[in-house]
C-alpha cells in the first residue's frame, strides 16, 4: 500500500478523493480539508444529511462505487475502515500509483501536523474551528482529572466501578462509556454500537461536564477511538488497562498493531500521571516498556503480583467475593459484589487501584464496590427461576469462554446451558470458528443466529461458526426440535446446534424465543454479543433491537 509523506503539509492543497465520505469521521475530515482549500470529492453508498451538507459546500459526491468516479486529477485517496479495499476506486488508484491511505493512518499524519501548527498557523486554526474537526482542542481541562480506561474486555465495567467508587466517596464525577454518559443526574445515550463517541459528540459531553463543575471524568476509550483520534486533545491523568487480547484484527491486522493503538493512551498523559496495568495479562511487559520510555510511573494489580492483589475468589449464585490485599500496607479486605463472573474481580482490582492513586483509601474502594449493581447487558440476569435467563455482551472467543465457565456454576439438577450467539459481519472472520469451538466445548445447546451481519449473508457466517465445532453435534436448520426431541438428543451425549439463518431481525428474535421455550428448570439460557446495544444491523440499516427487552418478552409469551 502506498503511504503518505512522513510530514504532511496541510497547507499544500491537493486533490483528494474520500471513500466513505458520509461517515461521521470522514465527513469532518472532508469539511476540514475543503476549508483549507483542498479539492475534495468522494463516494458513499447511501444518501444522508452529512452528504447533503458537503454537497452544499460544492463537494462532488457519488452514491455508488465506480472506477470512473476517479478522474485524472486525483492525487490522494483516503478510505474509511468500513470500505473494502476491493472497491473499484481503490483498485484503480493502486494501478495508477495514486497514494491510497486508510483513514486512521491519514489521521496520524494530520494530527502530527496539527500539534506543530495549531497555535502558529491561523489558516489551520480557522479551519479547525469552522469545520469542528477537533473541538476537543477548545476544552479547558485544567480543573478536572481524567481517568482513561481501555482494554479488550472489561472496559465498561471497570469504568463504571471507578465512577461508582468516586461517587460513593462524594466526588463530583462524570463517566463516558460505550453504553452511556452520566453526570450530575444526567444520562446520555452514546450510540448504537460499542465504540468511543465521535470527537464532536464527546466534546459536547465533556464540555457539559466541565460546565457542571465535575472534578473527575472517567472515560472508556476503545482502540478505534484511539486509532481514529476521537480523543485527541484529552489529557489523561490515570491510564487504566484491563487486558489486550486478540480482537478487532479485521481492522488492526496484528496483536502488535492493536496493542500499539491501545498504548496511545499513555502518550496522552499529563505530567505526573500514572499507568495502572494488569500483571496477569500478556500486555503488561509491552505497556510497561512503553510507559518507561515516556517516563510515566506504573502501578499494577493481579492475582499473584502487584500493588493490589486478590485471593480466595468465590462465585455464588448472585455474587462474587474475594480477599483484597493492599501490598503497601499488607492489610486484607473482604470484598463481595452482587454480580456474577469471577473475571470481574480483576476489573474490581483495577478500579480500586486507580481510585487509590486518586487518594481514595483502599478500604473505601472495597466498601463502595459492595454496593455496585453491575452494568446493563453485562451478565445481566433477567430471570433466576425456574431457569436462568441472562444477557451478556461477550463477543470475543476469550470473553465467551470466561462467561460460559462462569454460568456453569448456575446450572442446577443436571440442567443444560443454552448459548445464543453469532458473529458480526465485516469483522474479524478468524474468530468465528474459534467461538464455535468454545461453545461446543462448554455449552450443551448452541443457538447460532445474527449479531449484526451487515452486508454478509447470515448463513455464511453461521457456517463458519459451526465449522469450528467438534463431530458430536446434530444440527437443526429449517425444522427446529421440540422440547421432547431436544431432550432425547441430549441424552445421547451430543451437542445440539440450532441455527437461524434468515437475513432479518426475526432470526435473532426466533432464536431467543426458541431457547426460552425449550429450557426447563435448572437450565441456563444466555444470549451473547449484543448486551446493552439498541440496534441490529442487516445490510447497511440499523434496526431497533434490544436483547434485554426481547428476553423479557420471550419469558412472558
Amino acid at each position: 500500500m502506498n503511504g503518505v509523506n512522513k510530514v504532511l503539509d496541510l497547507l499544500k492543497k491537493k486533490n483528494v478523493y474520500i471513500c466513505g465520505i458520509g461517515g461521521s469521521g470522514m465527513f469532518y475530515l472532508a469539511k476540514f480539508l475543503y476549508l483549507l482549500g483542498w479539492n475534495v470529492s468522494g463516494v458513499d453508498i447511501v444518501e444522508n444529511d452529512r452528504v447533503e451538507e458537503l454537497r452544499r459546500l460544492g463537494i462532488k459526491i457519488f452514491i455508488e462505487h465506480n472506477g470512473s468516479n476517479l478522474d485524472d486529477s486525483i492525487e490522494l485517496l483516503v478510505y474509511s475502515p468500513a470500505v473494502s479495499e476491493e472497491v473499484p476506486e481503490i483498485v484503480k488508484a493502486k494501478k495508477k500509483s495514486i497514494p491510497v491511505v486508510p483513514y486512521n493512518l491519514f489521521l496520524d499524519q494530520v494530527f502530527s501536523e496539527l500539534k506543530r501548527s495549531l497555535l502558529i498557523d491561523p489558516n489551520i486554526q480557522k479551519a479547525l474551528k469552522t469545520s469542528q474537526f477537533n473541538p476537543i482542542y477548545d476544552i479547558d481541562f485544567s480543573n478536572v482529572k481524567v481517568i482513561g480506561v481501555t482494554g479488550t474486555k472489561g472496559k465498561t465495567t471497570t469504568a463504571m466501578m471507578i465512577y461508582h467508587i468516586l461517587r460513593e466517596s462524594k466526588k463530583n464525577v462524570g463517566v463516558v462509556t460505550t453504553v452511556s454518559a452520566e453526570f450530575c443526574g444526567v444520562s446520555i445515550d452514546t450510540g448504537f454500537h460499542t465504540t468511543t463517541p465521535t470527537a464532536q459528540m464527546l466534546a459536547s459531553i465533556l464540555q457539559k461536564m466541565i460546565n457542571n463543575k465535575v472534578e473527575y471524568i472517567v472515560l472508556e476509550i476503545t482502540s478505534h477511538g484511539l486509532s481514529m483520534h476521537r480523543v485527541e486533545g484529552v489529557p489523561v491523568d490515570i491510564a487504566v488497562y484491563t487486558n489486550i487480547t486478540e480482537e478487532h484484527l479485521d481492522y488492526h491486522k496484528t496483536w502488535e498493531d492493536y496493542a500499539n493503538s491501545k498504548a496511545r493512551m499513555i502518550e496522552m498523559m499529563r505530567k505526573g500521571g500514572v499507568v495502572v496495568l494488569n500483571r496477569d495479562d500478556k500486555s503488561f511487559g509491552f505497556l510497561e516498556e512503553k510507559a518507561s520510555k515516556l517516563g510515566v510511573r506504573v502501578v499494577s494489580y493481579g492475582f499473584r503480583f502487584g500493588t493490589i492483589l486478590a485471593t480466595d475468589l468465590f462465585s455464588g449464585e448472585d455474587f462474587i467475593s474475594a480477599t483484597i490485599i493492599d501490598r503497601d500496607t499488607n492489610i486484607n479486605y473482604p470484598l463481595r459484589i452482587g454480580i456474577i463472573g469471577e473475571y470481574n474481580i480483576s476489573n474490581a482490582l483495577a478500579a480500586i487501584l486507580a481510585t487509590k492513586e486518586l487518594g481514595i483509601p483502599v478500604a473505601d474502594g472495597v466498601y463502595a464496590l459492595c454496593s455496585f449493581k453491575g452494568v446493563e447487558g453485562r451478565m445481566e440476569v433477567i430471570q433466576k427461576n425456574p431457569f436462568y435467563a441472562i444477557v451478556d455482551f461477550a463477543h470475543t472467543p476469550d470473553s465467551l469462554e470466561k462467561a460460559l465457565i462462569a454460568v456453569k456454576k448456575l446450572v442446577k439438577n443436571k440442567g443444560k446451558i443454552f448459548a445464543i450467539f453469532g458473529c458480526a459481519g465485516l469483522r474479524d472472520p478468524g474468530k468465528r470458528a474459534k467461538m464455535g469451538k468454545i461453545a461446543y466445548k462448554l455449552a450443551d445447546v448452541i443457538v447460532v443466529t445474527a449479531e449484526d451481519p451487515r452486508t454478509e449473508k447470515l448463513r455464511d457466517i453461521n457456517d463458519q461458526i459451526i465449522e469450528g465445532m467438534g463431530k458430536k453435534i446434530v444440527v437443526y436448520k429449517d425444522v427446529k426440535p421440540t422440547k421432547e426431541i431436544l431432550n432425547k438428543e441430549l441424552v445421547k451425549g451430543v451437542k445440539v446446534v440450532v441455527r437461524f439463518d434468515k437475513d432479518d431481525i426475526s432470526s435473532r428474535r426466533a432464536a431467543i424465543n426458541w431457547a426460552i421455550k425449550s429450557a426447563k428448570a435448572g437450565d441456563v439460557v444466555i444470549a451473547f454479543g449484543k448486551g446493552h446495544e439498541k440496534s441490529l444491523c442487516f445490510g447497511t440499516t440499523e434496526y431497533p433491537w434490544s436483547d434485554i427487552e426481547e428476553m423479557k418478552k420471550a419469558l412472558v409469551r
